[in-house]
Parts: structure tokens; C-alpha cells; sequence
């Protein structure tokens, strides 16, 4: 058992990841940092990537669909 580690959910982490990696790209654009604007925009699409593969009916905005199950 690990303790003092928190756990963050995948899809959760991937959302975060993606939507924040795309702020500061942009940022480093504006201040023309053109190296930290390519480097971060490769991380963007590799999680782009991540995202569609492991969620592919996903809606255009990587939000999961979930089928609900009867109980």
C-alpha cells in the first residue's frame, strides 16, 4: 500500500493535461518563445492522440460517453 501518493482518474488527468498544455502554448506564441510553442504543441497532439485512441466515440469535446447500465 502506498501512502502520500494521491491518485488522479486517467480520463480526469488527460482533460486537465490537454486543455492546460494548450494554454501555455499559446502563451509561449504570444511571447514568442517559438521552441517551448513547438515542443508543448507536440505534447498537445500526442495527447490529442491519447485521447481519441482510448475514447474513440468520444463527443468534440473529450468529454467520455459512458452507456448506462440497467440495475
Amino acid at each position: 500500500m502506498q501512502t502520500g501518493r494521491l491518485h488522479y482518474p486517467r480520463p480526469d488527468t488527460l482533460d486537465f493535461l490537454h486543455s492546460h498544455i494548450n494554454e501555455l502554448r499559446i502563451m509561449a506564441e504570444v511571447n514568442k518563445l517559438d521552441l517551448v510553442a513547438y515542443l508543448l504543441e507536440m505534447a498537445y497532439v500526442e495527447l490529442g492522440d491519447v485521447i481519441r485512441r482510448e475514447r474513440p466515440f468520444a463527443s468534440h469535446r473529450n468529454k467520455s460517453v459512458r452507456a448506462k447500465t440497467a440495475v
